[in-house]
């Protein structure tokens, strides 16, 4: 298994992204490693995932739109929005305390 960029959230969940065929995904599971459930299954290299202090959000970068830009999702991978919009690579987010 290719991983990289693995997280926790309070110690209870992790996300990671993980190199299946090719493609970079967003994945979330438990700690124990049960539940593995991929978030973002798509076509484009989604990277870098780093939950929110509060365990509620997920930031990730990806090149879904054709430049590497930073998205947020739910932790079941609902509600993605994209917070830049610019012409230079954004990527590698992480949150503030």
């Amino acid at each position: 298994m290719n991983i990289c960029a693995a997280r926790f959230a309070s110690g209870r969940r992790v996300a990671f992204a993980r190199n299946v065929g090719g493609n970079f995904e967003i994945f979330v599971m438990n700690a124990d490693g049960t539940q593995v459930t991929n978030l973002t299954n798509d076509p484009a290299q989604d990277r870098n995932p780093a939950w929110s202090p509060d365990g509620t959000r997920i930031a990730f970068d990806t090149d879904r739109d054709g430049n590497r830009e930073i998205y947020l999702m739910d932790p079941d991978g609902g509600n993605l929005v994209n917070l830049t919009r610019n012409p230079a690579p954004d990527y590698s987010p992480s949150w503030s305390p």
